[in-house]
């Protein structure tokens, strides 16, 4: 077999015969696994997305098809934009991109009902909100998870599980946990993307728009409620308060510089951004 590991050998990319093994623990297994086939279902029957078909598991493997010619949408990002400028016609594509990443996200949080069948398992997050924004979540809805293909235009979701801050799965809460894990990995900084920001909050405005569009739930509340959100349960904050480890050296400015332009952006959420 063909196959590369990845350095903590969690899984295996086999080339060759286009699988992808997967090797979570027992527990995230069984709630991958679930939570992967009804999000199957749901994206065969609205054709907004692509999600990959389950090839084969075990009690400890997952074994996934191999997307050819997909790219995450953080690659597909730098591969589009220049430090300091981008043409206009790259410029309209990768927005609608970005509000069709919106549209699937709304589409995933509108469709509880396919995902029934699964035992709701809830976020352990403290936030006041209406019953009605708790939904079943994707869990880890990074943008590296969020896969492009330019050919055929397509947009795929992978990785189906709580998101390794956490120790447990999850699989039910806040709609805002998705949407501000999405927005919080967009704005990590890279010395290669460290001036984009102006253009990375054009492209989450369009991310946003897409999925308002789709959930049709009320702007005012919806902005006020992620805002705060972004705020208490970034990726930024939930790390420092459930890991030892501290980022340190160049890594720690870069780190530092996303967290103060996220919470800046989230403000601004808050002042009726949208």
């Amino acid at each position: 077999m063909s196959a590369k590991k990845n350095h903590n050998n969690k899984f295996i990319f086999d080339k060759e015969n286009k699988l992808f093994h997967k090797f979570p623990s027992q527990l995230m297994l069984k709630s991958e696994l679930e939570m992967t086939l009804k999000a199957k279902e749901l994206s065969d029957r609205s054709g907004l997305f692509y999600v990959p078909n389950v090839v084969d598991y075990t009690k400890d493997k997952l074994i996934f098809e191999l997307l050819a010619c997909n790219t995450s949408l953080r690659a597909y990002f730098l591969k589009s934009t220049k430090t300091f400028s981008m043409s206009k016609d790259n410029l309209v594509d990768i927005r609608k991109v970005f509000f069709n990443v919106g549209l699937v996200l709304g589409e995933i949080h509108s469709n509880n009902q396919v995902f029934l069948g699964v035992k709701k398992k809830y976020l352990d997050l403290e936030f006041n909100i209406n019953e009605g924004d708790n939904v079943y979540l994707h869990g880890d809805f990074s943008i590296s998870n969020v896969l492009y293909d330019v050919n055929l235009k397509r947009i795929s979701v992978i990785d189906w599980s709580l998101s390794q801050l956490f120790s447990s799965p999850a699989n039910y809460g806040p709609r805002y946990w998705d949407l501000t894990f999405f927005i919080s990995t967009f704005f990590y900084a890279s010395l290669s993307t460290y001036y984009s920001y102006k253009l990375r909050e054009i492209l989450v405005r369009e991310f946003l728009l897409g999925y308002l569009e789709k959930t049709q739930i009320d702007r005012n509340i919806f902005s006020n409620n992620l805002g705060q959100f972004i705020y208490q349960f970034n990726t930024y904050e939930l790390y420092d308060k459930m890991n030892n480890e501290k980022v340190s050296g160049l890594k720690s400015l870069l780190w530092q510089r996303s967290k103060s332009k996220l919470l800046s952006f989230s403000k601004r959420i808050e002042q009726d951004f949208l």
